[in-house]
């Protein structure tokens, strides 16, 4: 989740969880990541695209965007989810509960929500799996040059590459171009788990206390292709080959695809974010309000 109002950059955006700030997330803990939220459990996105600077500080200069959370209600609601049924390997699924009471003085609501998703691989989808060549639809032929069978460049004193490129064994100039060698996903499968928990009690007529409780945890896979293959071939190896062209050189880059060289590459990552908030409003007569949290 990355706002940007205004092209005025994703670091120029606020966000906000039910009025307030919460901690950062992810690999960086630079944003908020609102999607710990079960999408059940909110009633509606503010937006203030006019800038709030004044307010919330220079991290608000392009405009706020609020979460809110749905008020306590007396009730249980329930809802699934499911999308699929085609040709490829895509799934989503959606399970979320949410459970209220609410009195005079008192209100509490719990939300679950578990989703997850497959993602269809590059072979399944027409665009992708043409593999870079669009001539047949009036494009060009974009499709990479490391293939199965290697291509040769000379390489200098500092290890770099020069010169031009050589299809190896027949040493033609220039390099073969091959489609697509490895199936793996467009975006990487995953799967959350979200909770929430909110409870407000009302003390007397000018203090309310209130909590909040928030538990995610997001697990996702990418199922990528395989490594290239760089190889420094040096003079002395047998299997060197000296580029057209050249005299003497000492060595040469070898390169080629990795498939049938190494496994594919499997990537695993997940998130696990439990937060605790806690507050007190306190009416300070006329339109005036404070809140501790």
């Amino acid at each position: 989740f990355q706002p940007n109002i205004h092209n005025l950059g994703i670091y120029a955006t606020l966000t906000l969880i039910n009025g307030h700030r919460i901690a950062p997330t992810g690999g960086e803990a630079v944003f908020p990541d609102p999607s710990i939220i079960p999408v059940s459990a909110l009633q509606r996105v503010e937006l203030i695209a006019d800038g709030a600077s004044s307010v919330y500080g220079s991290d608000a200069v392009a405009g706020v965007v609020n979460f809110i959370y749905r008020k306590p209600f007396n009730g249980v609601e329930m809802q699934a989810t499911y999308g699929g049924f085609n040709d490829t390997r895509y799934e989503k699924r959606n399970i979320a509960v949410v459970a209220s009471k609410k009195t005079d003085r008192f209100g509490v609501l719990a939300a679950y929500e578990y989703s997850d998703n497959k993602s269809p691989l590059n072979t399944e989808i027409d665009v992708i799996a043409r593999g870079g060549d669009h001539r047949a639809v009036g494009g060009r032929d974009l499709r990479p040059t490391v293939c199965i069978a290697p291509t040769i460049r000379s390489v200098d004193a500092n290890g770099r590459a020069t010169g031009a490129t050589y299809q190896y064994p027949a040493l033609t100039s220039g390099a073969d171009r091959c489609g697509l060698l490895n199936q793996q996903t467009v975006i990487p499968d995953g799967d959350r788990h979200a909770v929430l928990v909110t409870a407000d009690y009302q003390i007397n007529d000018t203090l309310r206390a209130w909590s909040e409780v928030n538990y995610s945890m997001y697990h996702t896979t990418r199922y990528g292709g395989r490594q290239t293959l760089n190889i420094v071939v040096p003079r002395t190896n047998p299997y060197f080959v000296e580029t057209p062209g050249t005299v003497g050189q000492a060595q040469e880059i070898a390169i080629r695809s990795g498939l049938g060289l190494f496994p594919a590459v499997i990537g695993k990552q997940y998130a696990e974010v439990a937060a605790l908030t806690l507050g007190l409003d306190i009416e300070l007569g006329g339109d005036w309000k404070g809140t501790l949290m």
